[in-house]
């Protein structure tokens, strides 16, 4: 329920022309929250199996309407896709009650029991007053027949040994040896297509005999086939079995059971016993006891020390691949062969790992919420950062605050990085460095992604970092050189130098970091001084790489700095084959500031954007042409009706004091008449 209250609280017209659906299970009632785009008139009306909702034309986003909810009230919700009403089946003796929260936010409450009388959600759309609803009658079960008495038990077994196996005979006639036009040929090939695909999966044994049958049944017959019992990849064993989306089995709960690999006992009194028994007679691995300490040791969450022992097992341990990913993922490391690619939809505790593996993989957002939740507790803090930044990623908040409802739920000091995810959580956008105040001093690497994070904030806004918070991310610089965070800490140390005033050290820090380099000319374009950019943007040739918006944003500053021709090259059709509008029009106005007002109508020539327009009026101005004046801004227009004394025009359009002096002027006679 406090979930459902924050959704309330953080609703608002974010969602366009979008309805948004929340659901919440309660004592006595199912609830349901309509987020609408903006305040607008709504009805509920009954239908034969439940109620209509319509608030005019939307859409409905129903995504998350039964991840809170069972279906034992409300058991289906669909939208019809011409007028935009909601359908509502309910399959209970139960009613519904709708109000407004508050504009554009509508509750719906389906309560079990008749509904209160005189009720005007019991109203259809004509008009009339409907029966209550009912509950559903339950299909009745289906049952076997009873076998009549007496009658011998059949053992498929017994009956298989009893006999031999049986031989199928088919002519496997060429075309010569059959009378023409008897077997259609492409009937044939599929045929010994088929009953090839079956020998190769061992569905029958195909076998050839060393000598011709002695009494063939068909002209040409060259073989026999043997129908084995061995189950194809159809057989019924399979049934029921989830599957990956490419069709892989997924991997079953049995195998993931972390919770179950503990020891009652405390730690430091469960590791004796168990490395104790790790070697055998003559020194040997035992496998049973190195199997019994790496699931304790991924119970603790010790990856590393999981692998470890995995190296000593030979044979390998029972699921090798799978405890090894495992192992990887609880200690963030590398996994490119991972037993958990492409498991994220899977309908067992394989979607967590699969989602962890491949954060960008679509989830079972369900099933891997419920496989989180069943983890002990010392597992959920620890992975619960890491999967609460792959749902913010994905825009799922909700799915978020789940995850930190599964770890706060619990008593206990949840710890640093815990408390980053919450600040994570609270502000999707990003933490403002004043919310990480308190844990840049943490250690590890919970003080790292604060650090990091707090850098991030102030170059998102504009600002340069305080001196205290950049020094602090270099001497972490120095402290991480060489491991997975030393990129990152140089990535947003880079643009913080930017925004201070010192573009040298940000692509000195940028070297090798092509995404950082990038971000560094960004910054430089949008908020580095004049000084700074004309250092760097006319040093050489501009870098391969960059952005467009970046190319155009250096090449215009370039212009409006006077140094037209330096902007060329930032813009030039070699830069961007694909030749861009909004490149050509940077090219055509540093050629107007360069004078060649004939090479700029050159390349405006058939475009037709407003910012064109204006552009090619200069450049005919810049040749005294008079179409100008149908292209320029209203005061460019006047001034070169004044300059070609167009004196009509500036009568008619032009501002005091001008078009009054215009409008008295005397005209000169014709020439011959009058002195």
């Amino acid at each position: 329920m406090r979930w459902l209250v924050l959704w309330l609280m953080l609703a608002g017209g974010a969602w366009a022309q979008t309805a948004t659906l929340r659901s919440g299970e309660h004592e006595g009632f199912s609830r349901l929250v309509v987020f609408l785009p903006q305040a607008r008139a709504w009805g509920l009306t009954r239908t034969a199996d439940g109620y209509a909702f319509d608030a005019g034309p939307l859409r409905y986003d129903l995504s998350q309407v039964f991840r809170m909810i069972p279906r034992d009230r409300l058991s289906a919700i669909w939208a019809e896709p011409r007028g935009g009403r909601l359908n509502l089946a309910l399959r209970c003796a139960c009613h519904a009650e709708a109000f407004d929260l508050r504009p554009g936010v509508v509750v719906i409450d389906l309560r079990d029991g008749p509904p209160p009388a005189g009720s005007r959600w019991e109203v259809t759309a004509g008009g009339a007053r409907a029966e209550p609803l009912r509950a559903a009658t339950p299909a009745p079960a289906m049952r076997p027949r009873a076998r009549p008495a007496g009658m011998p038990a059949y053992d498929w077994r017994e009956a298989a040994a009893a006999r031999p196996p049986s031989l199928l005979l088919l002519p496997l006639a060429t075309p010569a040896a059959s009378p023409a036009g008897a077997v259609d040929p492409s009937w044939k090939g599929r045929m010994l297509e088929e009953l090839a695909r079956a020998a190769a999966r061992g569905d029958i044994d195909l076998g050839l005999p060393d000598k011709p049958l002695p009494a063939p049944p068909a002209p040409g017959v060259g073989g026999h086939l043997r129908i084995t019992g061995a189950p194809g990849p159809e057989a019924p064993a399979a049934a029921g079995m989830p599957l990956t989306a490419a069709g892989a089995a997924c991997i079953p709960d049995a195998e993931l059971a972390l919770g179950d690999w503990g020891d009652p006992r405390p730690v430091a009194q469960a590791l004796g016993p168990l490395t104790g028994a790790l070697l055998g007679e003559f020194d040997r691995p035992d496998p049973a006891a190195l199997d019994r300490a790496q699931r304790y040791y991924l119970h603790l969450g010790f990856g590393a020390e999981a692998l470890g022992l995995a190296a000593l097992a030979d044979p390998p341990l029972p699921d090798a691949a799978v405890r090894d990913s495992l192992a990887r993922i609880l200690d963030g490391l590398p996994d490119p062969e991972s037993a958990f690619r492409g498991m994220a939809g899977c309908d067992t505790a394989a979607a967590l790992w699969g989602f962890l593996a491949e954060p960008g993989a679509v989830p079972a957002t369900e099933t891997v919420l419920r496989a989180f939740s069943a983890l002990p507790l010392h597992l959920r803090r620890h992975l619960a950062p890491d999967l609460a930044a792959h749902f913010l990623a994905r825009g799922d908040g909700a799915a978020a605050q789940a995850v930190r409802g599964a770890v706060l739920r619990a008593a206990g000091d949840p710890g640093d990085a815990v408390r980053l995810m919450e600040r994570r959580i609270d502000h999707p956008e990003g933490p403002p460095a004043a919310a990480l105040a308190d844990l840049r001093a943490a250690p590890g690497a919970t003080g790292v992604q604060a650090t990091l994070a707090s850098l991030t904030a102030e170059t998102r806004a504009g600002r340069a970092a305080p001196g205290d918070l950049v020094t602090a991310a270099e001497a972490m610089l120095h402290e991480y050189r060489g491991t997975p965070e030393e990129a990152a800490l140089r990535a947003a140390l880079a643009g913080a130098h930017v925004l201070l005033g010192n573009p040298a050290r940000a692509f000195e820090l940028s070297e090798g970091l092509a995404g950082a380099r990038a971000a560094v000319w960004a910054l430089l374009a949008e908020h580095g001084s004049d000084g700074a950019l004309m250092t760097h943007a006319l040093a050489g040739n501009p870098p391969p790489g960059l952005p467009a918006e970046t190319d155009r944003r250096i090449a215009l500053r370039l212009v409006e700095m006077g140094f037209a021709e330096a902007a060329l090259p930032w813009v030039a059709p070699a830069r961007r084959p694909e030749g861009q509008a909004a490149d050509r029009l940077i090219e055509a106005r540093a050629l107007l500031a360069m004078g060649d007002a004939r090479g700029a109508l050159r390349l405006l020539a058939g475009e037709e954007d407003p910012g064109a327009a204006e552009l090619r009026g200069q450049a005919l101005r810049r040749l005294g042409d008079p179409a100008a004046l149908d292209l320029l801004a209203e005061a460019e227009a006047a001034g070169m009706a004044r300059e070609a004394g167009l004196w009509d025009g500036v009568a008619e359009a032009d501002a005091a004091p001008w078009a009054e002096a215009a409008a008295r002027r005397t005209p000169l006679p014709p020439a011959g008449e009058g002195p």
